[in-house]
């Protein structure tokens, strides 16, 4: 379900509207990761690399408001 924010209280108003208008503009983000331990559960649990990695990246991304934001058709911020 798409929440969206209101922007008359969100403080990040400014920031979203400059972005939006001024810098077309998006994110990426690279890191490195010591997958050592989590390969080895999942080799203990016959269970397949891949899956379990995405579905590890996919809960924390989904822990963070900021990474679940969208846009709809008009143009209107909001949170998956």
């Amino acid at each position: 379900m798409f929440k969206y924010i209101d922007m008359d209280k969100w403080p990040r108003k400014e920031h979203f509207d400059y972005y939006r208008t001024k810098i077309v503009c998006g994110y990426s983000c690279t890191v490195q990761l010591d997958v050592t331990s989590l390969l080895k559960q999942v080799k203990e649990k016959g269970l397949r690399f891949y899956p379990a990695f995405v579905y590890c990246v996919s809960y924390i991304v989904n822990s963070m408001n900021e990474f679940k934001m969208a846009v709809d058709k008009d143009g209107l911020p909001g949170y998956y």
